[in-house]
């Protein structure tokens, strides 16, 4: 009845090899997830489970199915660099996946943009071809959902790593399959919070709605994944969402010199107090160590 979260396959091994050694009896696989296992297996019970769906691994059925929805619609699309790319269509989909900003079939089928897909695709592609991207990313998800993408002999409806996150959040908005995952556990704790996004900070939150016994570890100064999605706000305000909850807050550090933990903690004193949690770390072995600072005019002198 215990459910541990990461966020990537390398950090789930390294936590269930953990959990392993002190519970050597249990099957520790099943109570060490990713976000995309769990989704994968919401996403197979929840959608049209009487069909079979292909995981797209590679992104290649994906991509192919952009380059499909745009020559329905007669735009012609830029082979490389910037502009009206395939690349660039996948980034703007990818981060409004993250973002929770497709709307459900039904309402895309006749005409909804969520609020924000129109600003996103402007930012990433550019405002003169943001309606394209926008039309291009609707079409494609509904041949991806619907008539499938035709493929090496095949014919193929597919889940991208993207859509087990989408469709799950999407899923568990459903009061009553909601209720129904929500009793699968009876604690969830999650690892490597600042780097979740909206769509697995809800589908996290919907799996403990029934329980609330909600546990997350993370450090917002690390948060580095914010050309994904990951905003470490979230994570400050978990205290605001979940009423009673408590911070225990660990800034003791047992691995750098006093140099090293010096220097970070002088940075981290220039940002806005309300992104952070420790004011400050604490250097706990006392040892010495160097820290060298390098200016270069261009990232081949760098190099």
């Amino acid at each position: 009845k215990i459910l541990l979260i990461s966020f990537s396959t390398n950090a789930r091994k390294e936590m269930e090899k953990r959990l392993a050694e002190r519970l050597p009896n249990h099957p520790t696989t099943e109570m060490c997830r990713t976000f995309h296992s769990i989704g994968l297996d919401i996403f197979r019970e929840e959608v049209d489970p009487s069909r079979s769906w292909v995981v797209d691994t590679t992104g290649r059925l994906w991509r192919k199915t952009i380059r499909e929805s745009a020559k329905k619609m007669g735009i012609r699309l830029k082979q490389q660099g910037l502009g009206l790319t395939v690349k660039t269509i996948a980034a703007v989909a990818s981060m409004a996946k993250t973002q929770m900003l497709i709307s459900a079939p039904a309402l895309r089928r006749l005409g909804r943009v969520e609020p924000g897909l129109k600003e996103l695709a402007s930012e990433v592609a550019g405002a003169d071809i943001a309606d394209d991207v926008i039309s291009i990313i609707h079409g494609a998800e509904n041949i991806r959902e619907t008539t499938g993408i035709e493929d090496a002999g095949g014919h193929y409806r597919f889940v991208t790593f993207d859509d087990m996150l989408f469709t799950t959040a999407h899923v568990l908005r459903q009061q009553d399959k909601r209720e129904r995952w929500a009793q699968r556990w009876t604690f969830v704790m999650q690892d490597e919070c600042q780097y979740s996004s909206l769509v697995q900070d809800e589908s996290a939150e919907a799996l403990c709605s029934a329980h609330r016994n909600y546990m997350v570890v993370g450090d917002p100064q690390q948060a580095i994944y914010g050309f994904r999605g990951a905003s470490p706000e979230r994570m400050l305000a978990f205290e605001d969402a979940w009423p009673g909850a408590t911070t225990i807050v660990m800034n003791r550090n047992y691995r750098s010199g006093a140099e090293v933990v010096d220097v970070a903690n002088r940075i981290i004193g220039k940002m806005p107090p309300s992104t952070i949690i420790a004011p400050s770390m604490v250097c706990e072995r006392k040892t010495r160590a160097f820290v060298g600072c390098h200016e270069f005019t261009d990232e081949t002198s760098e190099a």
